[in-house]
């Protein structure tokens, strides 16, 4: 998880971004890559089960499952033990000049279809070919599976401008954690910045979530910590002042406790788990 805030998507010339990636219980049990964006996310569910949080709501999902991430919604995903799934997300552009405007639609989040996974495959199977025109057949599959959606998953709800006071005051304090994780953090100021008072933003942020306050802070800045140890170019002392800690051995618990294996690991690129 690199980043925790608001995704802009380097899209380009690119009608998608893919993935293809297991979670794996953290040892702390913490949640994993918190983010919202613009596009629409579609999520396959390859093996395993888990949950995935969106817009303060948790979603059990298992194998066989299509999760919708609609434009804007917080999102975030746990398991138990691990869960295996596909991921496209799809640039808002290439579905404007379709007649598909993202701020307009709003598709069901969970979904059991069977016709509509095999659609989906299809698209996973033209991404991760070499085959001539594999360009085209992402293009009419991604069409394809959005008229099925269209067709069937459509549903009455807010736009992102109407979402929840809620969901808006969490996005406020996650934003504010990212930018401002370096430095000592008080809860009042993270749940100041988010609009609310300290009890409220911990109550609901636990509740969309999955995780205090205090934990995800952690997550936030061992997770920069991490991207500054592979680079080698900081002593471990150095990590734990810039990313928030007040000495080495806080920093080093801390670490353990969220990546389950201790900064040093990561040092040597070879040895640190990924």
């Amino acid at each position: 998880m690199k980043r925790i805030y608001f995704e802009s998507h380097d899209m380009k010339e690119r009608i998608h971004i893919y993935h293809h990636h297991t979670v794996r219980k953290s040892p702390a049990a913490l949640p994993v890559g918190f983010n919202w964006h613009e596009n629409i996310e579609i999520l396959c569910i390859a093996e395993g089960s888990g949950h995935i949080l969106c817009n303060a709501t948790p979603y059990p999902v298992k194998k066989g499952d299509i999760f919708i991430v609609n434009a804007h919604e917080l999102h975030g995903m746990t398991s138990a033990n691990s869960m295996e799934y596909h991921c496209i997300i799809v640039n808002s552009g290439f579905l404007a000049d379709n007649g598909i405007s993202v701020t307009k639609v709003h598709f069901q989040n969970r979904i059991h279809d069977e016709a509509l996974w095999a659609v989906y495959m299809e698209a996973v199977n033209e991404i991760t070919s070499s085959n001539a025109y594999s360009q085209l057949g992402v293009r009419a599959r991604i069409l394809e599976l959005f008229v099925l959606l269209m067709r069937n998953y459509l549903v009455d709800s807010a736009t992102p401008d109407s979402e929840s006071n809620t969901v808006i005051s969490i996005k406020k304090g996650v934003q504010f954690m990212n930018a401002e994780y370096a430095r000592k953090l008080s809860l009042d100021e993270i749940a100041d910045a988010a609009g609310l008072s300290k009890y409220h933003f911990s109550r609901e942020f636990k509740k969309a979530t999955g995780s205090t306050v205090t934990s995800y802070l952690n997550i936030v800045r061992c997770n920069h910590a991490k991207l500054l140890l592979a680079s080698k170019e900081y002593s471990v002392h150095d990590v734990a002042i810039q990313c928030g800690f007040t000495n080495d051995s806080l920093f080093s618990k801390t670490f353990r406790s969220v990546m389950g294996y201790s900064p040093s690991k990561v040092k040597s690129k070879q040895d640190a788990p990924q």
